[in-house]
């Protein structure tokens, strides 16, 4: 059985494998490659358009530089995330 979750953002539902997971701690947003870190979890596209508009959302927003560094990372290595 294929465990599905929902985007933030676009609120796509997709497999977890082809979302990218983050979670916030003390307002901190961290991306989590392995998805077992701590905190509350939420999932997000492998698009552009949702990374780029996650550094806007009200509540898991996070750095500018941070989505740079994803959107960088999908171009180069697209099956890591």
């Amino acid at each position: 059985m294929k465990i599905e979750r929902s985007c933030v953002i676009c609120r796509k539902k997709d497999e977890k494998s082809n979302l990218v997971r983050m979670t916030k701690n003390d307002n901190e947003v961290q991306l989590d490659f392995e998805q077992r870190s701590d905190g509350r979890g939420f999932y997000v596209c492998k698009t552009p358009e949702c990374i780029a508009r996650l550094a806007k959302h009200k509540k898991y927003a996070i750095k500018q530089e941070m989505a740079e560094e994803i959107l960088k990372n999908m171009r180069s290595t697209p099956n890591k995330l």
